[in-house]
């Protein structure tokens, strides 16, 4: 029987090792990204228990006449807080901001116009991970109006903000665009962006 060349041999085991190596990068970037999009969830959970929480009692205690002042000087030393403890950067991202540093990028706004042409079809939109020039890892999910209480500062005017609550907010937001919202609307984007490219944690 002829035996093959072993130039052949070599090259058939060569390209099996490359295929077994690729196979093995595959799997170990989905294991990366499923941890990735795992701590991104867990630092908006955290994020928005601690925000919300806060917010809420604000609301309680003085309604928006004073939880609109608390947002305004509370939520930049929230957010350094959050930081620290869950160790990805987290910041909200919208077509209509209030605060103009939460305003989106070009390429988020392609990202909302996106999502929202989902929603207005009736789908649920998925969470969207990229990767940013610098090569690390930015996970984006859709911040939807949850609650009633929600339009009291970001509803209609004159309807569901009160017209002393509107002069306040846009006194203190003077180029504020984050109202006419109804509820179940899309209201901006969580943005986590990861420290390094790859996982911090296991």
């Amino acid at each position: 029987m002829m035996k093959r060349p072993t130039s052949i041999l070599a090259g058939m085991i060569l390209v099996s090792g490359s295929v077994a190596s690729t196979a093995q990068d595959e799997h170990s970037t989905a294991q990366d990204e499923h941890v990735l999009r795992a701590q991104a969830q867990e630092a908006i959970a955290n994020t928005f228990s601690t925000m919300s929480g806060s917010l809420m009692k604000a609301l309680s205690e003085g309604g928006v006449e004073k939880a609109v002042p608390f947002c305004h000087e509370n939520v930049k030393q929230l957010a350094t807080k959050l930081h620290e403890q869950n160790g990805v950067r987290v910041q909200r991202v919208t077509h209509k901001a209030r605060n103009p540093v939460n305003q989106a990028t070009a390429e988020e706004l392609k990202l909302i116009d996106s999502i929202r042409a989902k929603l207005d079809q009736g789908k649920t939109p998925d969470p969207i991970m990229t990767t940013n020039e610098k090569g690390t890892r930015v996970y984006y999910a859709p911040i939807l109006i949850p609650a009633e209480t929600c339009l009291k500062c970001h509803g209609q005017p004159e309807t569901d903000i009160l017209p002393a609550d509107l002069q306040l907010i846009r006194s203190l937001y003077p180029q504020d665009q984050a109202t006419g919202f109804k509820l179940g609307d899309l209201r901006g984007l969580w943005k986590i962006t990861f420290e390094s490219p790859t996982p911090s944690k296991p």
